[in-house]
């Protein structure tokens, strides 16, 4: 006798939870359509240079570590400063054997305390160096960069040193001056303090 009045009280139970759950789909397409408006708009922002031929000048070798294998070099001409204040530059990960892997990058240097997601960057596109266009990576979303203690990537460790510690820069020269102070391949960075 009792059953017959939890079975209606159990599908009742499970009819309210599976309403309480369709917002929670609608807020997640609405989260989706957000960020592809956002990435579109960042992708109309992304102004793509010509690509840039990697044997040629203005590449800036960067001092990683003594055991890094490989030779990171940034394109110092590419470093430039948006209006969403992203920091873009050319990098070539270039081989220990010396093969060439060049993309257009950005990094973000949110530093607050409360309300940020701190450094973040992103690549926004890969050099195709046989036929001179730039290819856009699948799945190019920001990604947080670290900091000295937090981050795994140890080429945009580097970088995140040399952007995003001093505060921001002034102008696009003055990160020019910092990634030719402070990172460059004589500049040795002492972790163990």
């Amino acid at each position: 006798m009792m059953f017959r009045f939890v079975r209606p009280a159990l599908l009742w139970l499970l009819a309210c939870g599976i309403a309480h759950a369709a917002p929670a789909a609608d807020e997640a397409e609405v989260f989706a359509a957000e960020s592809a408006a956002e990435a579109e708009s960042e992708a109309a922002d992304t102004d793509l240079p010509d690509v840039p031929d990697p044997e040629g000048r203005g590449w800036f070798e960067l001092y990683v570590a003594p055991t890094h294998r490989g030779r990171p070099e940034i394109l110092l001409e590419s470093i430039r400063t948006t209006n969403g204040n992203t920091i873009r530059y050319i990098l070539n990960r270039r081989s220990a054997a010396g093969s060439h892997n060049v993309s257009l990058e950005g990094m973000r240097c949110e530093e607050d305390l409360f309300g940020s997601e701190g450094a973040q960057h992103r690549v926004f596109a890969y050099a195709d160096l046989y036929n001179q266009t730039w290819v856009a990576p699948r799945n190019s979303h920001w990604q947080p960069t670290g900091n000295k203690l937090t981050g795994t990537d140890p080429i945009r460790q580097v970088l995140y040193d040399a952007f995003c510690t001093e505060g921001r820069a002034k102008n696009d020269q003055e990160l020019r001056r910092r990634i030719r102070n402070e990172a460059g391949h004589l500049i040795q960075k002492d972790y163990s303090k």
